[in-house]
């Protein structure tokens, strides 16, 4: 992506760090795990002239040291790929997700539950769209934080990017959801915490 692009971007989303080349953070030797974290950030910064303090792990996969390597370089908050939840993060170096936009497989159990083991609504939650949306209003309903994730690689290849913007249509039209960035969320919850 072009700095011109980034910097686009960057003035209605937060950018946060990801690596330069996306490897496996894990399977790497620690010096060169902390060399593409750096890097990035240091990147981004040059880029767009302020600080990143959100980095997502990627492939989702970290353990205590590469955590450890992200909170020396400077970073607020790292989010993973756990999906599924909505409660205030516990650690902001393990910040979990609610949804991602996509169909996997591996959500069959979850959707199943959600669905209350129904099999017409396990059919409709198999659409993301149709999850996102009422996995969102249950958000609404018991508290919490709702946080979509995908990547653009996946909307093109499925044909996703109307679902995206139905979802994000419809998250709009909740005049009572504050709407927040991974480090406002984070922000906004510490000083929650110390009041």
């Amino acid at each position: 992506m072009h700095p011109e692009e980034l910097r686009a971007i960057a003035d209605d989303f937060e950018i946060g760090g990801h690596t330069m080349t996306h490897p496996h953070l894990t399977r790497i030797p620690l010096a060169q795990a902390s060399d593409e974290i750096e890097r990035s950030k240091r990147y981004l910064e040059d880029v767009l002239q302020r600080d990143i303090t959100a980095f997502c792990y990627p492939y989702g996969h970290y353990n205590s040291q590469v955590k450890r390597l992200v909170q020396q370089h400077g970073y607020m908050l790292a989010r993973t790929t756990r999906r599924y939840a909505f409660d205030v993060p516990h650690d902001p170096f393990e910040m979990a997700t609610s949804f991602h936009t996509y169909a996997h497989y591996s959500d069959l159990p979850t959707i199943f539950r959600f669905s209350h083991w129904s099999l017409a609504q396990m059919k409709t939650y198999w659409d993301w769209e149709q999850l996102a949306i009422a996995l969102f209003e249950r958000t609404c309903q018991q508290g919490g934080l709702f946080h979509l994730w995908g990547h653009s690689w996946e909307l093109e290849k499925t044909n996703g990017w109307q679902k995206l913007e139905r979802v994000l249509a419809y998250i709009a039209t909740m005049s009572h959801v504050v709407h927040q960035t991974n480090t406002e969320a984070l922000t906004t919850l510490q000083r929650k915490v110390h009041l």
